[in-house]
């Protein structure tokens, strides 16, 4: 899918375990105290016992580490985010003053408000942004509040404005992964590779000691950021090397992971993978996104090919191009379109341009009544 966010709390203070034990039902003592579910660890991170907040009651934490783990697991089917808006409203209502609660409230609007790619529902930002505002209001050395609120403000482009808040994590020695993960998008998209290369070395280094998913997860964000390096170099061979490792990782079932892998297929110029990318994306979940780089890779490799033939090679099919019209919006002049396509050589281009124009004149024919 998109970029994922934080997806395990951690706040400076050190919980007392046998504090939090001797506090809950007798038959949750030693789960606890062995520290070998989720739950457990979850709980022992957030419960942190008049160090830093007033601990919740282990009822509380319990539909707390529910809400937290339907946001994480959510992979776009279901009604799983309805459910923990449902208790996140509860949870704010018993304890309005606990800034985890918030942080969690901000991940639910960004996960549920989110459309495609940068694109979100109106008011989802802003109001993601006033929860983890109140998070940080509550507590100002609450780490995750400054690396949420870091990866919202970059949602929101405004990119000196999400260093800030990242720049105050650092200086909070915050440990969360989604630090440097969040910092490394605002480089990249801000051209600053060197400032990437560094994060990316102290990313691999976390990586190495990092267990079971966050492993995976922060070896995909690595991966897929040396694949924007190398798009950047205009290095296709290295760019395609990043998306297939990429690929690799991702999970049987992994609808969105397939179609980003696609949509990266497409800007390498790599269509008939992206073509297949995206088809399997689509057979593992019906989705507009995965529908739409299905269209622009089939729109890619008819361009290509109309434009490279080799000798004895037909033009492009009439099926091809009408499937390709079917899933995609030519009228859509935006970047993350005709951008992805742009950036082939002349005779690509040459084509590109007056494909896009013959579009526009024979739809503008129909929408006034003069075409067929």
């Amino acid at each position: 899918m998109w970029h994922r966010i934080p997806s395990r709390l951690s706040i400076k203070c050190k919980p007392n375990w046998h504090h939090l034990a001797s506090n809950t039902e007798p038959e949750q003592r030693n789960l606890i105290l062995s520290r070998k579910t989720p739950f457990a660890a979850l709980v022992a991170t957030v419960f942190s016992l008049g160090a830093c907040h007033r601990a919740p009651d282990p009822d509380y934490l319990r539909d707390y580490a529910r809400a937290h783990d339907l946001i994480d697991t959510y992979r776009g089917k279901g009604d799983v985010l309805e459910q923990a808006n449902s208790i996140l409203d509860g949870l704010l209502k018993r304890e309005p003053d606990f800034p985890h609660a918030h942080v969690e409230m901000a991940r639910l609007l960004m996960t549920r408000g989110h459309m495609v790619g940068d694109r979100f529902t109106p008011g989802t930002l802003e109001n993601s942004e006033r929860e983890l505002r109140t998070a940080i209001s509550l507590d100002q050395t609450f780490c995750d509040g400054h690396i949420v609120l870091g990866h919202v403000l970059y949602r929101m482009h405004r990119y000196p404005d999400a260093l800030q808040a990242l720049d105050r994590a650092d200086a909070l020695a915050c440990e969360n992964p989604w630090r440097l993960m969040n910092r490394l998008e605002v480089d990249m998209q801000l051209q600053r590779l060197d400032e990437a290369s560094d994060t990316l070395a102290k990313l691999k280094a976390v990586a190495a000691t990092s267990p079971g998913d966050l492993h995976s997860t922060i070896e995909n964000r690595v991966l897929g950021a040396q694949m924007w390096i190398a798009f950047s170099k205009g290095n296709q061979a290295e760019m395609l090397e990043q998306i297939r490792a990429q690929l690799k990782l991702t999970s049987e079932g992994d609808a969105w992971g397939m179609g980003n892998a696609a949509s990266s297929f497409v800007l390498a110029g790599a269509f008939d993978e992206a073509i297949m990318a995206a088809r399997e994306a689509l057979h593992r979940m019906q989705y507009g996104a995965a529908e739409r780089t299905l269209g622009v890779a089939l729109f890619g490799a008819s361009l290509w090919r109309d434009s490279h033939p080799p000798p004895a090679q037909q033009s492009t099919s009439a099926d091809e191009w009408a499937e390709a019209e079917s899933l995609v919006d030519f009228n859509d002049a935006s970047k993350d379109l005709w951008g992805s396509l742009a950036n082939r050589d002349v005779a690509f281009r040459a084509l590109l341009q007056s494909k896009i124009a013959d579009y526009r004149s024979d739809n503008k024919a129909r929408e006034t009544g003069l075409g067929k």
